[in-house]
């Protein structure tokens, strides 16, 4: 929740109100968090179902580019990246979102809690030690998650690394890392290697705004845009629907809570990729 109300961009989704649900005749509901956050019209994993033009999906990576760059410059990782989570809006604005798994960095790395989605764990967690604090995260997690997105955007929709589930397409990814054994180039080199020249700019803007501080404006006033070229957050937004006689019975929350549930919205659950707490 401070993520949501301290770590503000248009390339995240915009949280509009927190409240605690006073429901008693709903045990399991009674005392939840609730986090209201902007309605979507769908998910990254939507139009890649769809499927995905080059320059379409030239810009969806450049708005998820943009919405790292944000988070990392402001000590945050996502932790939990994945098509699922990111979120299109009415105007077709992406739109980072569930950052219930996110982890506030101090220094080089942060710690979570043992979670994710096994298909877009970066190699270095699936034998992260687990301390008192949890597991070791960089924001490099997150530059894995979005190589793997870049390649189902553009590739032919079979996953980057072979296996039947999860766990096996896990094996592969460490056996990937510790160089004994390839990425399945077979599915989809082509697509990526031309892909690979429409990606290079919103890739190199993403990453001049990551460390050099760059912004929108400003990669605008370098290619000649113009002002109003810029993509901007929908107006108008609607609160996600809660259910009658639920949320709109709720007590407003000030400070944080503990164990949010996330009601509303899109693409917060594990999907077929599966998802490990």
């Amino acid at each position: 929740m401070r993520l949501g109300t301290r770590a503000g961009h248009p390339r995240l989704v915009r949280l509009l109100d927190c409240l605690v649900l006073d429901v008693p005749e709903h045990p399991s509901l009674d005392g939840a968090v609730v986090l209201v956050m902007e309605r979507a019209s769908g998910s990254l994993r939507d139009l890649i179902g769809a499927g995905v033009t080059r320059d379409e999906g030239g810009r969806l990576i450049e708005g998820i580019c943009e919405g790292l760059a944000h988070l990392h410059r402001s000590g945050w990782v996502h932790a939990d990246l994945k098509p699922e989570n990111v979120l299109i809006g009415a105007d077709g604005a992406v739109r980072l979102s569930d950052f219930g798994p996110a982890t506030e960095l101090a220094g080089t790395h942060g710690y979570a809690l043992p979670m994710g989605t096994l298909d877009y764990l970066p190699p270095e967690r699936w034998r992260a030690p687990l301390g008192e604090l949890g597991v070791q995260v960089r924001p490099s997690a997150d530059i894995w998650a979005l190589g793997l997105m870049v390649h189902e955007v553009f590739g032919p929709g079979a996953p980057l690394f072979p296996g039947a589930t999860p766990m096996a397409r896990g094996a592969a990814v460490q056996e990937y890392a510790a160089g004994r054994a390839p990425a399945d180039g077979r599915r989809g080199s082509g697509v990526l290697a031309g892909a690979g020249r429409r990606l290079s700019g919103p890739v190199a803007r993403g990453a001049r705004r990551a460390h050099g501080g760059g912004s929108a404006a400003a990669d605008r006033r370098r290619a000649g845009g113009a002002p109003g070229s810029q993509v901007r957050a929908p107006s108008g937004v609607r609160p996600a629907a809660a259910a009658p006689g639920r949320a709109s019975r709720g007590r407003r929350l000030r400070g944080g809570g503990r164990g949010p549930v996330v009601l509303g919205g899109r693409g917060g659950g594990g999907g077929p990729a599966g998802r490990v707490a």
